[in-house]
């Protein structure tokens, strides 16, 4: 009985993301997010945390814990990048990878710089259709 039950905590372990990999399918990335609400919190910026909608349209908002809102456009890139072009910055895209965390429902939003993650954006509490406060 104990070996069955080592044997499943190991491959739950390993199913588990434990590494530093990001995810390299588009469609996985898209389906994470697309038609999404989902809590997002910076770790390097000491900024407020916030509730953003990723519209299936492309278009996505935001309102912070302080009462800002930002809009823009949002879209996948063929590198499984998560892009975001704010509306106050036109013509600015930015692009970031997306790595899940090993905690289930947790992905974090990563700068890859030669080997590293660098994790900028820690998301979670993602709830189905557009739950920002208006």
């Amino acid at each position: 009985m104990l070996r069955i039950l080592l044997f499943f905590m190991s491959f739950s372990i390993t199913s588990t993301s434990w590494s530093n990999e990001v995810i390299s399918d588009p469609e996985t990335v898209k389906n994470i997010f697309n038609g999404k609400t989902v809590y997002g919190q910076h770790l390097r910026k000491k900024k407020p945390g916030y509730n953003v909608y990723f519209n299936p349209n492309g278009t996505f908002h935001r309102f912070n814990e302080q009462g800002k809102t930002n809009t823009g456009k949002w879209h996948i890139d063929n590198k499984a990048r998560q892009c975001l072009e704010f509306a106050h910055k036109p013509g600015r895209v930015l692009c970031r990878a997306i790595m899940p965390a090993f905690v289930d429902g947790i992905y974090f939003r990563v700068r890859l710089k030669g080997d590293k993650r660098i994790k900028a954006v820690k998301f979670e509490d993602f709830r189905e259709g557009d739950q920002v406060p208006k």
